[in-house]
């Protein structure tokens, strides 16, 4: 029982985590650095990253 427990909490969180991190790639995709980072991998480069 204990055993199922664990895993029962841990199934939850898993659920939580996954929403948390679709909704933090959501508003990071929006960024000038996000798309300068694409940009710098697609053309082999080093990017140069604003803070915006």
């Amino acid at each position: 029982m204990i055993k199922e427990s664990v895993n029962a909490l841990s199934d939850a969180l898993d659920s939580a985590i996954m929403h948390m991190d679709a909704d933090q790639w959501a508003l990071t995709a929006q960024t000038d650095d996000y798309a300068e980072g694409i940009a710098a991998f697609r053309e082999g480069r080093e990017p140069k990253f604003t803070g915006n």
